[in-house]
């Protein structure tokens, strides 16, 4: 817009002043505002344009630029891939372990995979193996020793890529990679990978779809490896001193068929060179339109008539102002929307800077895309990034600063904030049997002077996982040798490694199973054959010639009709229609039939299967002569089984009801206890008052009662035994000094009538058992042996103890009945007498419990029961051996006790402590009342306060509401919570207060409180007293009997 002068507008009405030039008239003024309105917006225009134009020339050139090096990244990319292919090959254990055949049958997949040749060639470079040819044919058309062999002879020890070279095989140009590589013996081999050019030449058509675009590879030796346009005629030629001395960046000039063009080149890691070129007139084309576009416009505009400049100039500033915004909206990066003016042109530059926004926001995306389908392309391959920093400090110490790939943390199962953790937490993360080894290598690889980092361990992820971790980076260092950066990646070979374990195995499985197959036909005299039905011919092994008595030819070859002629004339295992229909379908075909052989008619079973369409049956067949004469033994022994497991079916139905029985007795026995208690408590307590020991009627009739409570408690005793419901105390006992010990009291207990006679050999073997209840097995066993001798039908008779060790091995031997002695080491304890003995029905239930052969008030039946509960419990056995007239002889079969372990004492009963010097407050539970009132009697007969408790929550209200007691007597078998519960409970809640259990029913059920003072139903007045006084008072450092 041109500025107006300020001041008032000129009038006509002044009229010309003399003199001066009057000025244009109105169509000059006109003409001049419309060259004023035209002309800057068609300057503007152009301007814009311009501006457009060396925008799009930028974007152009910067797109072949990034294209020319994302297609170095593609060709990098290819080389990693197949060195890593490489490695993974070097690594497979068939290479390893030199297996030639299985290398190359893994060459031959990979090469099919990879559309290449692989080639294993010996450290002079002399081909080895090669996937195109069989293994073991000699390789003559491939050159024993190329030039890259020769070249990589003094190379470093890493992956080398070998240019452009006219294959030998191929006839065609050809490149690849090649890697050194040791197997397990220390041997120098070499590992290539070869391919067409062509290969990359389709690669590059791929990455590169557009017309008008030219992309060459160059090798190291500036020839051409691949175009994607005319590769045929261009591949292997010189690329040219202009390609040669190019140097990275954007050029404008000439392609080779000498057509304008815009060219880059971006150089690869491994040394070539890839160039991308785009035809000028690609670039140009839209500045040109624009160009003849904004001239139409311009000139239209200038033929405008003069009343429509008003009117254009007010547009034209809308339109500059609408177009000023888009272009800024285009340099911020924002999204450029259609510039809608009433000026085509305005609209047209408008586009323009729409469609180029719409460009970079597609590049962007499409970049975005690109590392996103890396990203993916790493995750499934199990591959992570990873960036290692090296810094010093001023003594010279590295320092590690990390930066980790997203793949990298999920093949870590790390976190985001992973991405910057300390070389430390890398080093905590590593196996620990691997940790060692890998800090030192990787210590060593800095600290070295190579280039090259590989390592293979094992991680272990924060949930616990292992994983196997194979390490691969490049350590780029300064001058001077030092470690500036490692750059890498790491690879999850985890499924590798099971894959490898699962070959291994299989391999292993395969070998022995082979081995297996044959040791199975040699030993089991299986014979093999393989007819050829057509020419009657067969192979079979030697078995069956020797059969046969015919000498083994060395073919092993024979025919069909020498084995029909040996076979029975009576026999026909097999119908001619059969057969055809066996042979037709496949089936598989069991005969069996005699041959005529030198040791006479011998049977056969022939096992075998046709091969349909081959004329071929294969199989097996063996001498069963001496199996079908056992069978009818083997019927014999069947009817012998079935006889035994019918007897087994009444042992077991014997068992179920004695277990039932012993349920039942236990029970029985826990609540007599009770009962027992409150009996005996009162005739205690009773057998204390004055006027009552004044009376000896009454006195004799209080001992009755407490010597029937005594006899009730032993019956009881007895049935917790039989019941296997008393609580054992096992130890190591000396059996010949526990018999020893109690030699008195046996003796005293059989009387003088009957001698107690006693054999116990040196170096008996301890045996593992409770002393106590031994005691009173073997009291009951010499009692019952003194009563099946009355003195006045057995005047002479004795009861004879013995003892032997006896070793581990077989009791099938072993003479009488009950249950059957362990296979282990035992200690057998016998107790005999020289009575009139059992006959067998007598012997059979002589362990039943209340079973008894004498008269009625002489025996309970519950001796040889309690016994049998004893040794059942030790794991032991109990075993009678009778008959009649030849006496009994009772077996006590117990394990024998660990050699280190010590004998348990043989100590006399020890004396009943003293009663507390001082009154104690005893806290007394028990949902008996009857119970719980003795109880109570007792303790304060002793002088003690009892506060009574008829549940254990009642106890625990009473203790809460305090005071506490200085001790606490509880039953264990109460509704709701058991004494051993509620011991539990005080002992968590008031730690120090003395607990004793008193229990009718000698075990407790698993996971009961175990290390408590212990108070068997029925006790007394001495055994209370007894176990108050070994309890430790409620702080833990005196004994309750010490008193205040």
């Amino acid at each position: 817009m041109l500025r107006m002068p300020d001041g008032p507008a000129h009038t006509e009405t002044q009229g010309p002043r003399q003199g001066r030039w009057p000025g244009p008239g109105i169509r000059a003024r006109l003409l001049l505002l419309v060259l004023a309105g035209v002309l800057p917006v068609l300057g503007f225009a152009g301007l814009v344009l311009w501006r457009f134009a060396e925008a799009q020339r930028d974007l152009v050139e910067q797109t072949v630029q990034t294209r020319a090096e994302a297609l170095a990244r593609m060709v990098d990319t290819e080389f990693a891939a197949l060195t890593s292919t490489l490695r993974a090959v070097a690594a497979t254990r068939s290479f390893q372990s030199n297996d030639l055949e299985s290398l190359h049958r893994q060459l031959v997949t990979m090469s099919r995979e990879l559309k290449g040749n692989l080639t294993l060639r010996d450290a002079e470079g002399r081909p080895v193996l090669h996937s195109a040819r069989p293994p073991g044919q000699p390789i003559t058309d491939i050159p024993a020793r190329p030039d890259w062999a020769v070249r990589g002879d003094n190379a470093e020890p890493g992956p080398q890529v070998v240019d452009l070279f006219d294959g030998a095989a191929t006839r065609a140009p050809v490149y690849g990679v090649v890697l050194p590589v040791r197997d397990s013996g220390g041997r120098r081999y070499l590992l290539s990978a070869g391919f067409v050019a062509t290969r990359l030449a389709e690669r590059l058509r791929q990455e590169v779809p557009e017309p008008g675009w030219t992309v060459v590879v160059v090798d190291r030796g500036n020839r051409i490896v691949a175009r994607n346009i005319d590769h045929d005629r261009m591949a292997g030629r010189d690329a040219g001193p202009r390609f040669q001395d190019m140097e990275h960046g954007v050029v404008r000039g000439h392609s080779y068929d000498g057509s304008p063009a815009v060219l880059a080149h971006a150089p690869t890691a491994v040394g070539w060179s890839v160039g991308v070129g785009l035809r000028a007139e690609v670039v140009d084309a839209p500045v040109r339109q624009a160009v003849w576009a904004l001239a139409g416009v311009g000139l239209a505009l200038l033929a405008c008539a003069l009343g429509l400049a008003l009117w254009a100039g007010a547009r034209i500033a809308r339109a500059t102002r609408a177009l000023s915004a888009a272009a800024a909206a285009l340099g911020r990066g924002e999204p450029v929307p259609p510039v809608r003016t009433a000026l085509p042109e305005v609209d047209s530059v408008g586009a323009a800077l729409s469609r180029a926004a719409d460009a970079l926001a597609a590049r962007d995306a499409a970049l975005r895309e690109r590392e996103a389908q890396l990203a993916r392309t790493q995750r499934l391959a199990r591959v992570g990034g990873f960036e290692i920093v090296v810094r010093y400090d001023a003594a010279g110490v590295p320092g590690f600063h990390n930066h980790r790939s997203p793949e990298y943390l999920a093949l870590h199962g790390l976190g985001p904030e992973a991405a910057e953790e300390p070389h430390e937490e890398w080093v905590r993360r590593i196996h620990p049997e691997d940790r060692a080894r890998v800090a030192t290598h990787f210590a060593a690889s800095v600290e070295g002077s190579g280039t090259d980092y590989v390592s293979e361990y094992r991680v272990v992820t924060p949930a616990g996982e292992t994983r196997w971790i194979s390490a691969l980076a490049e350590i780029e260092r300064d001058t001077a040798g030092r470690a500036l950066r490692l750059l890498g990646v790491h690879v999850d070979i985890s499924a590798l490694r099971r894959t490898e374990a699962r070959l291994a195995e299989h391999q292993s499985a395969l070998a022995a199973a082979e081995e297996r197959l044959r040791l199975a036909l040699e030993s089991g005299g299986l014979i093999a054959f393989d007819l050829d039905l057509r020419t009657r011919q067969g192979v079979f092994s030697p078995g069956h010639f020797t059969l046969l008595g015919l000498p083994v030819p060395e073919d092993r070859r024979s025919d069909l009709d020498v084995w029909k002629a040996a076979m029975h004339p009576d026999d026909h295992p097999i119908t001619p229609e059969a057969w055809k229909r066996a042979v037709a379908e496949g089936a598989t075909v069991t005969l069996e039939h005699r041959l005529r052989t030198a040791r006479g008619d011998r049977w056969i079973a022939i096992n075998g299967r046709a091969l349909p369409g081959t004329g071929r049956f294969v199989g097996v067949y063996a001498d069963v002569t001496e199996r079908r004469a056992a069978q009818a033994m083997l019927e014999a022994r069947v009817a012998e089984a079935v006889d035994a497991a019918e007897a087994a079916q009444v042992q077991l139905a014997q068992a179920r009801k004695m277990e039932a029985l012993g349920q039942l007795t236990g029970g029985v026995a826990h609540d007599f206890n009770n009962l027992l208690q409150v009996v005996a408590s009162g005739a205690a307590l009773l057998g204390k008052r004055a006027v009552l020991a004044e009376d000896p009627g009454a006195r004799r009739l209080l001992e009755g009662i407490a010597g029937a409570a005594e006899r009730g408690a032993a019956l009881t005793r007895r049935m917790l035994a039989f019941a296997r419901r008393q609580e054992l105390r096992m130890a190591a006992v000396d059996t010949g000094a526990l018999i020893g010990s109690m030699r008195d009291i046996l003796a005293r207990s059989l009387g003088p009538a009957t001698p107690l006679e006693t054999n116990l050999p040196e170096g008996l073997w301890r045996a593992q058992a409770d002393p106590n209840q031994l005691e009173l097995a073997l009291l009951n066993l010499c009692v019952n042996a003194r009563d099946a001798m009355p003195p006045e039908l057995f005047p002479h008779g004795s009861v004879r103890i013995g003892a032997r060790n006896a070793p581990a091995g077989p009791r099938d031997g072993e003479a009488g009945a009950g249950d059957p002695p362990p296979v282990g080491d035992c200690l057998v304890i016998t107790v005999t007498d020289q009575g009139a003995g059992m006959d067998a029905e007598t012997l059979a239930r002589a362990t039943e419990p209340f079973f008894t052969t004498k008269g009625v008030g002489r025996g309970t039946g519950l001796g040889l029961s309690m016994v049998h509960g004893l040794c059942a419990q030790s794991g032991g056995a109990l075993r009678l051996i009778s008959a009649p007239g030849q006496g009994t002889t009772a077996e006590i079969w117990l394990p024998r006790a660990e050699p280190g372990e010590d004998a348990a004492p043989v100590e006399a009963p020890a004396p009943v402590r003293a009663i507390p010097a001082r009154p104690l407050d005893v806290l007394v539970v028990d949902d008996d009342p009857l119970v719980l009132a003795s109880s109570a009697a007792l303790l304060a007969d002793l002088g003690h306060r009892a506060r009574e408790a008829d549940s254990a929550a009642s106890a625990l209200a009473a203790l809460r509401a305090g005071p506490l007691p200085d001790l606490v007597l509880t039953d264990h078998a109460m509704p709701g919570m058991t004494g051993a519960e509620l011991a539990a409970r005080i002992r968590s809640l008031y730690p120090g207060l003395p607990v004793i259990l008193a229990s009718g029913y000698a075990d407790l059920p698993a996971g009961e409180v175990l290390d408590l003072p212990r108070l068997d139903k029925p006790f007394g007045r001495e055994a209370l007293a007894a176990a108050m006084a070994g309890v430790k008072g409620p702080e833990g450092t005196e004994e309750l009997a010490a008193g205040g």
